[in-house]
């Protein structure tokens, strides 16, 4: 099951925040990671006053070079460009004193090479596309979990943005996704 430190906030806590929040899928991945981070840190997960803190935080630092737009004109434009993510994270986890974890470029990872990521503790940030659930939609991979002998039993574990705990996502699902990783190791978040 899920780590205590994974977090798995929600599109619907912040849409309300200032002047409200659409197509903050992206904002909401990357506070998710931030807080995870930290918890793998200290052990604990900041709370929900910290975590309201870091998204508005993270728009500010996606507004700036309009890596992110909140609007959502004609279903078009607006949201988290999907190239500019690891710009994006890399300044995100800058401006909380995470300096030393390593963002890799978009790519799209085969299963096994998914696997070898989880090992190594990685975090996924996974850029979804024409998916038939999510559309396109942003979020965050924690692990993969088996529920039974064969690759179809393969899921992956996520913070999809619109649930508060975790989902299960079928390994085959990969082909609607490219990923970035986030290579974290204990010490790399600076308090």
């Amino acid at each position: 099951m899920h780590e205590k430190t994974e977090s798995y906030l929600t599109t619907g806590q912040f849409s309300r925040l200032g002047r409200g929040y659409i197509q903050h899928c992206g904002p909401t991945a990357i506070t998710n990671i931030t807080m995870t981070l930290t918890a793998r840190e200290t052990g604990q997960l900041p709370d929900d006053t910290e975590a309201e803190m870091r998204f508005k935080r993270i728009i500010r630092i996606g507004r700036r070079p309009v890596v992110y737009m909140n609007t959502d004109l004609f279903h078009l434009l607006g949201g988290t460009l999907d190239r500019s993510i690891p710009y994006y994270l890399k300044r995100s986890l800058k401006a909380f004193g995470m300096n030393d974890c390593r963002v890799s470029r978009i790519s799209r990872l085969t299963l096994q090479q998914l696997q070898e990521c989880i090992n190594a503790e990685c975090i996924i940030y996974l850029i979804m596309r024409r998916h038939p659930v999510y559309g396109n939609h942003h979020m965050v991979c924690y692990g993969l979990e088996r529920r039974g002998p064969g690759t179809q039993d393969l899921f992956l574990r996520v913070a999809d943005g619109w649930s508060s705990s975790p989902k299960l996502l079928p390994a085959s699902d990969l082909r609607y996704t490219r990923q970035v990783l986030i290579e974290y190791y204990k010490g790399a978040v600076k308090h």
